[in-house]
């Protein structure tokens, strides 16, 4: 049998091998081979077709009774001596990375620490961590060939003053990865209870209370295929975990009756994630181990593209986790390191690789990424201006802890630390941030509206955007990324009609005298009517005329984009408002991009007198 244990070595989480006396469950699948699996060549779309959930047999995965005895202590004047509050500074070491100034520019500091359970008074470990509101969910499993561990929900509404508010201990199988979902706590992992189960994996499911501060009562066992529930995911009202190694696969789990509903065979499957959009459809997206492999499939698991990455995730048994903003998927990809991969085209943008090789899992939010390495501790990444991450520098934890999975989010880092319990840190970038001024060839800052660059699945509507003022009746302009329509420059364009007319402006730094020439592109939302979208365009409050676009046969990969250029009066002073207002009345306007102002030559100057 296999099962997950905790290592203090680098390698974080294993699946390992049972004890020689062990047997496997009566109907368990046998254990792999030792040799890796073919794969095709790295960062190339398999040319295997991927086998449909359609033609798998499911009838095995069904609801059954708890597989243990759930015990629930919602009392937290009990366990407030797990918790240790901190104040400590944690320096990044730039070592093998970047310069030092660079890397005391994120500033880390360690606020508390959360002590693992003992469960029938045995040590357990942390193995992944999750936030929902104001609560982060932590899940625990022993190491060796036992099976016991549980779940602690924390209160962090405020994350430097965390209290421990409810525990659960299972005496009798491991808990890998958890997702909480409303008042449903959902957490894949193994027990060798061979009365219920016929394979070892499994997702279990508690209720919680309405606002998920404590636990409620346990729903039952879904039995999984393969040696271990990797991992879980909620898009749709379904449930989504993954499983492996021999026979695993993704599981599609309906919430009401908890059975399986559909299954996609993907072995050693160690990741799994729904926070990818395509064509506006979430997608269930999966990665798999030996070699590693990125799996893209429907909410009904029909598979869509698959990326090979060789030479990734080779160590058997072990943890890949992975966390997706808007089409990037990092992933936690074992000996592979921490990988950067574009789910639209399946180009890897980014890797790095620790000094002991293993990395458990992944983080991004914004520009900043964490990844978790075992005993090498936790990695730091800023991205850059092209969307890729470069290596910041690395934060330890004291001897014998693994760093297992983190968890980032609202500038806080949880770290499930294996026998270290839960770190928890807040995170602060001290590196000024860029001033919204222009170049001197184009004085307009933020012209392609790039800014914050956190990547976009789909459109978004905002209030702010650095470096523009954002005006009109309803004081919002819509921010629409690739995969909603063709951009002209970088991967952001503005419809000024969210809902309806919009406008925005700056405050440009110009030269009393000089004049100006304006170009920017236009195009317009051709989902919605009328056809012709118009924007008017002023220069320190004196209109410059309408500005249309005919969006008759458009489409998203066929915008029609044209470049608009404008020579403006004479600036006035030292500086100058551009202004762009939404001319449609409802919503679906004028897009535009690429704003830029640069100042005229002389001889421009001259002939456009004349």
């Amino acid at each position: 049998m296999r099962k997950l244990v905790l290592s203090s070595l680098a390698s974080g989480v294993l699946l390992a091998a049972c004890s020689p006396s062990t047997q496997p469950l009566s109907n368990a699948p046998l254990p792999p081979s030792n040799q890796a699996n073919s794969q095709s060549p790295t960062q190339t779309a398999s040319s295997t077709p991927a086998q449909s959930s359609s033609s798998i047999d499911t009838t095995s995965q069904a609801s059954l009774p708890s597989v243990t005895q759930a015990s629930f202590n919602n009392q937290p004047e009990t366990l407030t001596d797990r918790v240790q509050s901190k104040d400590e500074t944690i320096q990044v070491k730039a070592e093998g990375f970047r310069k030092q100034d660079i890397a005391s520019a994120i500033e880390l500091k360690l606020v508390a620490e959360v002590a693992p359970p003992k469960v029938l008074g045995k040590n357990v470990q942390a193995t992944d961590v999750q936030v929902q509101g104001n609560y982060a969910y932590v899940s625990y499993d022993i190491a060796g060939p036992e099976f016991s561990g549980g779940v602690y929900i924390l209160d962090v509404k405020d994350p430097k003053n965390p209290k421990l508010v409810a525990e659960m201990s299972a005496p009798d199988l491991d808990a890998y990865a958890l997702m909480p979902q409303g008042n449903r706590l959902y957490f894949s992992g193994a027990s060798a209870n061979e009365k219920i189960l016929t394979t070892p994996a499994l997702l279990q499911t508690l209720e919680l209370s309405e606002d998920g501060s404590r636990f409620v009562k346990d729903l039952g066992t879904t039995g999984l295929p393969s040696y271990a529930g990797t991992d879980v995911a909620v898009a749709q009202g379904k449930v989504y975990v993954s499983s492996g190694d021999k026979n695993g696969g993704i599981s599609q789990i309906d919430p009401t009756t908890l059975k399986s509903t559909a299954f996609f065979p993907f072995e050693d499957a160690r990741s799994v994630n729904t926070n990818y959009t395509l064509n506006g459809k979430p997608q269930v997206v999966a990665f798999k181990g030996t070699n590693g492999a990125l799996q893209v499939l429907d909410a009904d698991l029909k598979p869509g593209a698959r990326y090979d990455f060789s030479s990734t995730a080779t160590i058997q048994y072990s943890q890949s986790i992975m966390d997706i903003q808007g089409s990037m998927a990092l992933i936690g990809a074992g000996d592979g390191g921490g990988l950067l991969v574009d789910l639209a085209t399946g180009k890897q943008l980014w890797q790095q690789k620790t000094p002991k090789g293993i990395t458990n899992g992944a983080t991004l939010s914004g520009d900043l990424a964490f990844l978790a390495n075992g005993e090498d501790g936790v990695s730091v990444a800023l991205r850059q201006a092209d969307g890729s991450f470069e290596n910041v520098g690395s934060l330890s934890f004291p001897d014998q802890v693994s760093s297992n999975t983190v968890m980032f989010r609202n500038n806080v880092l949880y770290v499930a630390n294996g026998r270290g319990g839960l770190s928890i840190l807040t995170v602060n970038k001290v590196t000024p941030p860029s001033p919204c001024t222009g170049t001197a060839d184009n004085i307009v800052a933020n012209p392609g509206f790039e800014l914050p660059n956190e990547p976009l699945s789909s459109y978004i509507f905002t209030k702010e955007l650095p470096c523009w003022t954002i005006l009109g009746d309803e004081g919002v302009v819509e921010i629409d990324p690739p995969s909603v329509w063709q951009t002209p420059d970088g991967v952001r364009s503005m419809d000024l009609n969210p809902n309806r007319p919009g406008a925005i402006a700056q405050t440009l730094q110009t030269v009393a005298g000089k004049r100006y020439r304006l170009t920017f592109s236009l195009a317009g939302n051709y989902t919605v009517a009328p056809a012709k979208k118009e924007v008017e365009i002023f220069w320190n409050n004196k209109s410059l005329g309408t500005q249309s676009f005919d969006t008759t046969g458009r489409s998203a990969s066929n915008m029609g984009w044209k470049t608009v250029s404008i020579d403006m009066p004479a600036a006035t002073g030292a500086q100058t408002e551009l202004r762009f207002i939404g001319k449609n009345t409802g919503s679906g306007g004028a897009v535009i991009d690429a704003v830029k102002v640069q100042p005229m030559g002389l001889l421009d100057q001259i002939l456009n007198i004349l």
